[in-house]
């Protein structure tokens, strides 16, 4: 258990508080009790109350659905800004990767997600070129490029530093899942942040203890939390559980674990199927013991089983995911044991099972990037991010 109650940073509450959300028993996400976090009192995923789903409003707008990929870090690059600054779409072979923006620092190892016309890039690790020996230090930051605009703006930051956090949008919502804090201590806990509030709150924490690494989506009105890294799990620090809260029942529901272990996989929802891609694991008596995963599965819902959908060329973890209607991209990351990160994108068709070609690479490697998609109008690029002097904060 992370030493919540000792950090000074990023605090909204005070740690008396949130002792009393992390120690309620596991069946249930804990209530925030903080003033500024009320929301959560009549948002139903999280309101013991029960009652209809709470949308946020979203503004919604016709555009072209295309893949992003935003920051990462190419370990034998650190004196460029690629790729840990980069915004990059990508809109099929035709005009491949285009330059969409940039980031206010170099960041690696974050979460992103989409909601309406909105994209949030939370948490993950920044590199600083000055201090090269620290690869990453883990930063609560939340940053929103409203693609309507081409703005950018400072978000309140989550209540915790999260590097190798997982991050999902679920009506309006964004829920911030595990990872690891400044001080290298993993979380167990959950936030959920409100746009309309511009606040974050503490719901909850994951049973089976902190993690970073997991892989998480939104599937049929339920939370996904899969898999993980926990260096306290002396047997074997991957993880194979495969977590599950119902937002509608406010319950957690048992499921099978995975047959493989494995954390820094991907998890991404394809017309309405929960795809799991990739990873890392650890393999007792192989050399070497922790391999990367080149495995795509489905989940069946019916049977709580994974079914087998085709392999990748190349086996990796810590890659880009996300899919356009039945299309999934798979982007960069890095193939154990080589110590260089991947450039190249693989495409699969779920429907067929097929891998789809030619696909042009990454304009750079990078691992430890994240990927969404979101619908773009023109201008096809946008302006990077403010420097901090004229940075809005409303």
């Amino acid at each position: 258990m992370s030493p919540i109650g000792e950090m000074a940073v990023c605090t909204h509450q005070s740690p008396e508080t949130f002792q009393l959300v992390q120690t309620e028993p596991a069946g249930q996400l804990g209530r925030c009790e903080s003033a500024e976090a009320t929301f959560i009192a009549s948002f139903s995923a999280i309101n013991t109350t029960g009652g209809p789903v709470q949308k946020a409003p979203c503004k919604q707008y016709e555009g072209k659905p295309v893949m992003v990929a935003v920051g990462g870090i190419d370990l034998h690059s650190l004196d460029s800004q690629n790729p840990g600054r980069c915004v990059y779409s990508y809109r099929g072979e035709e005009q491949g990767w285009t330059s969409l923006s940039e980031l206010h620092t170099y960041t690696h190892h974050h979460g992103v997600a989409t909601i309406a016309s909105k994209l949030y890039v939370c948490g993950g690790a920044t590199y600083d070129p000055s201090n090269p020996n620290a690869l990453g230090n883990a930063t609560s930051e939340v940053h929103c490029l409203d693609t309507l605009t081409g703005t950018w703006k400072r978000l309140s930051p989550m209540q915790e530093c999260r590097a190798y956090v997982g991050v999902a949008a679920h009506n309006g919502y964004l829920y911030a899942v595990g990872g690891e804090d400044a001080q290298r201590w993993k979380l167990d806990t959950i936030e959920c942040y409100d746009p309309l509030m511009d606040s974050w709150c503490y719901v909850g924490s994951l049973p089976g203890g902190p993690r970073i690494g997991a892989a998480c989506a939104i599937h049929k009105e339920q939370l996904y939390i899969i898999g993980g890294y926990n260096s306290e799990n002396r047997s074997n620090p991957v993880m194979d559980e495969v977590l599950c809260f119902d937002l509608l029942k406010h319950t957690w529901v048992p499921k099978t674990p995975l047959m493989i272990p494995r954390c820094h996989a991907s998890l991404v929802e394809v017309q309405g199927q929960l795809i799991l891609v990739g990873g890392r694991t650890k393999l007792d008596g192989q050399q070497p013991p922790i391999i990367s995963l080149a495995q795509v599965e489905r989940y069946d819902d019916v049977n709580d089983a994974w079914d087998h959908v085709t392999d990748l060329k190349v086996p990796r973890h810590d890659a880009g995911c996300t899919a356009i209607g039945s299309v999934l991209y798979i982007v960069g990351g890095m193939k154990t044991p080589s110590p260089y990160c991947l450039q190249d994108m693989e495409v699969v068709d779920i429907e067929t099972g097929c891998l789809l070609e030619p696909v042009t690479s990454l304009p750079y490697p990078a691992t430890g990037l994240a990927c969404t998609t979101i619908s773009l109008q023109d201008p096809d690029t946008l302006p990077p991010y403010p420097t901090a002097t004229s940075t809005s904060t409303t």
